[in-house]
């Protein structure tokens, strides 16, 4: 707990520290590089948090055999009898650091059940309300802008009447989702790029990340802008 502290606390800083640095650096460097500058941060949130197993979450400490009474008997020899061991409740062996462990699991288990719900329920709401895209001239513009950009892999373009703006979903069968609006050619072309770099960079992952690193620390408020 005391590595997880450390942790959460040494890459807030950094965090910080980074996001006051970003005008300036903005000037220098590419979005690209600051965009990987940002995953170094919060692939240092998840990394060095190593939990070591073979430290039980709750630990017993079973109480030791008493001594011995002995008992003479007349003229013999004195006999030693084992005492019965006093039982003494377990929550008293209890360190401080056992029960924050166990408090953090709980909530990060919340966090990512939670989650976890969110995603089927939108993924499920935007299957049922998504229809695949039948215009000849905004899939022959898809298609070369995948060309263009290098993207090989299957991609489907769908509308979809339950979202505000176009993204990205699916890991198995990924997919991009436009609102049901009039856009112009030039604004389509933009936002299909825009989508499709997201792709590219495996953006998706690079959520999941984010969002291992959010369960990790959400005892940590700062982690959660």
């Amino acid at each position: 707990m005391i590595m997880l502290l450390v942790c959460s606390v040494t890459m807030s800083a950094l965090a910080l520290f980074y996001m006051a640095l970003t005008p300036l650096l903005a000037k220098r460097y590419s979005a690209t590089g600051r965009y990987y500058a940002w995953l170094v941060l919060v692939a240092g949130l998840v990394i060095p948090f190593r939990p070591r197993f073979h430290n039980a979450v709750v630990k017993v400490n079973m109480p030791g055999q008493s001594a011995a009474t002995t008992i003479q008997i007349g003229n013999r020899a004195p006999v030693a009898v084992p005492a019965e061991p006093a039982l003494s409740s377990t929550f008293s062996h209890l360190a401080w650091w056992q029960a924050a462990a166990a408090i953090w699991l709980a909530g990060m288990l919340l966090f990512l059940v939670y989650h976890a719900i969110k995603h089927v329920r939108f993924s499920k709401l935007a299957a049922r309300w998504s229809v695949n895209v039948t215009d000849e001239q905004t899939l022959a513009l898809f298609q070369n802008l995948k060309k263009e950009m290098g993207v090989s892999r299957d991609l489907r373009l769908q509308i979809c009447d339950s979202i505000g703006g176009p993204m990205m979903i699916g890991f198995i069968s990924p997919r991009i989702l436009l609102p049901k609006a009039d856009f112009a050619k030039e604004e389509l072309r933009l936002i299909l790029k825009h989508e499709l770099v997201h792709d590219k960079r495996k953006d998706l992952w690079y959520k999941c990340l984010i969002l291992l690193a959010t369960a990790i620390h959400w005892f940590n408020p700062k982690d959660h802008t």
